[in-house]
């Protein structure tokens, strides 16, 4: 198959379309990426080591869970059958705090690092799964 010139240039325009997430980044700019492109790129290829810490509510007595500066990745859930209040940095309560449910979870967008405080007026268990990071 002959193609035209015409042809020719527009499968040349085409494929320079399809770029490497590092191409397609910085493809207007000579010299590197912006700090953002370079974090967001360096957290894309992060390999992490996930740990899995179990937990046991006494009724009315909120746990610590230390705050990690180095958390980037927090995943908690209600394996229990009675509802877990969590507090980010102050002490929860049945009223005040985030509710998990038997069976729920949260994983909030954002990594907190700070102190977590978690109770239940009744006793039951949880998992907190994180990574701490390079």
């Amino acid at each position: 198959m002959v193609r035209s010139p015409h042809d020719i240039a527009m499968l040349q325009r085409r494929s320079k379309s399809i770029m490497t997430p590092e191409q397609n980044l910085s493809q207007d700019r000579a010299g590197g990426f912006t700090p953002f492109e370079d974090a967001l790129l360096k957290a894309t290829k992060r390999q992490a080591t996930f740990l899995m810490q179990a937990f046991t509510t006494v009724p009315n007595v909120p746990q610590l869970i230390r705050q990690r500066e180095d958390r980037t990745y927090f995943l908690m859930q209600n394996t229990g059958a009675n509802t877990l209040f969590i507090g980010f940095d102050f002490h929860p309560s049945a009223t005040v705090g985030l509710n998990l449910v038997s069976g729920g979870f949260a994983e909030p967008f954002q990594v907190p690092t700070n102190d977590i405080w978690v109770m239940s007026t009744l006793a039951t268990t949880g998992i907190l799964i994180y990574s701490i990071g390079n």
